[in-house]
């Protein structure tokens, strides 16, 4: 117990200089030696993670005979946790987008929570009131862009917080300048320091691309046309921040007027299903029969592939 100037004990907790008591370690608060009178109780801090109730609460300690010598008086309150809950979404909202690896970090970049997503919301107890933090979508599910961060403030209301990040989409399409679908070109999405984010070969559909990120611009490089097309040109475009999914394709190099396209360097289609077949029964490598077609032994692969998934109509 402690005795302070002005005549008040303190058993359990401990006052400071101006007269602002903390609980103990249990939560709890105990004094003695108070004066008849009329007081006020305002909590001005409680602990991490908690909500501050800042509600002033009165009450009196009166003489109630001459007989009494001893008063007592008692005061409960208790503090809410903060609720938050992180949803992550298509750009309808409607729709949860599962897969994503997500992060919660604080300004410092420490990191307080780490989940993938799923159908469900992920709810975390106990961010610190009055503290602003960053939800992190670390990796994005295959088909999506990976999303920007996005600051927020936790409440200190204490009512349940609810942020959302919405993934949008980019297409890519091939097609005719009649617009029609086209199969069998081998196309490829890269980026501003020349890596591939992602590669496929056209079937028919649009294709949501894979790894890529809000603000940055990409380069859609056409690396083997169909039979009877000539290679389009390489098309820059750029991810919009805007939460709408966007598409890109031969129309927009139409519109943009860079559908000039690139001649391929011709290839025996004969020949080289010949040589696939002579690679194939080992009479020669696959070295030898692209030094006979006079084209690189990646492109002879990939010709290779092409043919093998979409038919030799689809090989030039």
């Amino acid at each position: 117990m402690i005795t302070y100037s002005n005549g008040v004990q303190v058993s359990k907790g401990i006052m400071n200089e101006e007269g602002i008591i903390s609980v103990d370690e249990n939560g709890q608060l105990e004094m003695t030696g108070i004066p008849l009178g009329k007081y006020q109780v305002v909590e001005v801090s409680c602990p991490q993670g908690y909500v501050l109730d800042s509600t002033p609460y009165d009450f009196e300690i009166t003489q109630k005979d001459h007989t009494t010598t001893i008063y007592t008086t008692s005061h409960e309150q208790t503090n809410q946790i903060t609720k938050t809950t992180f949803t992550k979404t298509d750009v309808t909202g409607d729709q949860e987008v599962s897969g994503a690896k997500m992060s919660i970090t604080d300004l410092e970049g420490k990191v307080i929570d780490e989940w993938i997503s799923s159908n469900k919301a992920h709810e975390i107890d106990g961010l610190e009131s009055g503290k602003t933090y960053y939800l992190n979508e670390d990796t994005s599910p295959a088909g999506y862009v990976k999303a920007t961060k996005i600051e927020f403030k936790v409440n200190e209301d204490g009512k349940i917080q609810k942020v959302n990040m919405k993934d949008k989409v980019v297409t890519i399409s091939k097609v005719t300048l009649g617009g029609e679908e086209i199969q069998g070109a081998l196309l490829q999405v890269i980026d501003e320091e020349g890596n591939t984010v992602d590669q496929w070969y056209s079937d028919g559909n649009e294709h949501p691309v894979s790894g890529l990120e809000e603000g940055k611009t990409y380069t859609l490089h056409e690396d083997l046309a169909p039979l009877g097309f000539n290679l389009v040109n390489d098309i820059s475009f750029t991810v919009s921040y805007e939460k709408e999914n966007q598409k890109i394709g031969i129309e927009k190099a139409k519109k943009a007027g860079v559908y000039r396209g690139r001649k391929p360097k011709e290839v025996d289609r004969e020949k080289l299903m010949e040589l696939l077949r002579e690679v194939e029964s080992k009479k020669m490598t696959a070295k030898e029969a692209a030094a006979i077609l006079n084209i690189s032994i990646d492109k002879y692969y990939r010709l290779k592939r092409q043919i093998n998934k979409f038919g030799n109509t689809s090989a030039y």
